[in-house]
């Protein structure tokens, strides 16, 4: 009966005709992509810790980040006028917990072509807690910065990082972010994902997918790519609890990396 029924025809409102056929362009093959691998590692013997993103394997380390807090990392809103806030104020009074600043924001950016604006280098949120001794401080982050990209760089299509993680619960719940990283030290979000896993054994180590979503962002010459790890984001429920540990794996079996699409 179905098969029966006519096929439906798209018009267009103003000239009232139909629509040509058309198909989308073979273009894949103007688009490659880029693997950075996860990295934390010293410069030399005598230097300090650093997190890197590098274009080859690298060896094995790891980083503890703790759930619960947020950090400057994040898809919430620029908010310059306070609206946002008093939208999520008006409805948080009459359907309870709910916020929308993060998806009008998100909306917003889509189309005016803004993107959100943060300063990575104070990102973290440090923490204490009552079983954590006085001076423990825990971080609730991690930032990953690429060497500089000389000429201007299109990033169009859907990243895609793979990270390993070894939880301290039976469940674990990551956010990764993709910044550009610019000379004057603005950094702007490119794109975002999230990603919830249930039912792992706690100690042992598990890789989490992130389909990030799709963009089309061109970064200036000069800049490089910022990658940041959390465990909480005001677009996405908390799926975690307070000050449980999340060790990043990096090298060896684990080869935490994102994938890149840049376009020829």
């Amino acid at each position: 009966e179905i098969m029966a029924e006519e096929k439906v025809q798209v018009k267009d409102k103003i000239a009232s005709n139909k629509l040509k056929l058309w198909e989308a362009p073979k273009d894949s093959a103007e688009v490659s992509t880029q693997t950075l691998y996860l990295d934390r590692s010293r410069a030399t013997i005598f230097s300090s810790l650093e997190n890197n993103l590098k274009t080859s394997p690298v060896s094995s380390s790891d980083f503890n980040i703790y759930t619960g807090k947020d950090t400057g990392a994040t898809t919430e809103a620029n908010d310059v006028t306070g609206l946002i806030s008093f939208i999520d104020t008006i409805v948080g009074y009459l359907l309870g917990d709910i916020q929308l600043s993060s998806t009008l924001g998100g909306l917003m950016e889509a189309h005016t072509g803004n993107y959100r604006k943060d300063k990575l280098n104070e990102f973290t949120a440090w923490y204490q807690d009552w079983a954590c001794p006085l001076g423990c401080y825990r971080e609730a982050g991690i930032l990953y910065e690429s060497d500089k990209y000389n000429n201007a760089t299109n990033i169009i299509g859907a990243p895609v990082a793979s990270v390993w993680v070894e939880p301290q619960e039976d469940f674990v719940h990551l956010v990764a972010y993709v910044y550009e990283m610019d000379p004057t030290q603005q950094e702007r979000l490119i794109t975002h994902g999230p990603v919830t896993l249930r039912g792992v054994t706690p100690g042992e180590p598990v890789e989490l997918k992130f389909n990030l979503n799709f963009t089309n962002f061109t970064m200036e010459p000069g800049s490089r790519i910022g990658v940041v790890l959390d465990t909480e984001d005001p677009l996405y429920q908390n799926a975690g609890n307070y000050n449980k540990r999340v060790k990043i794996l990096h090298g060896g079996n684990y080869d935490s990396n994102i994938i890149i699409p840049i376009a020829n």
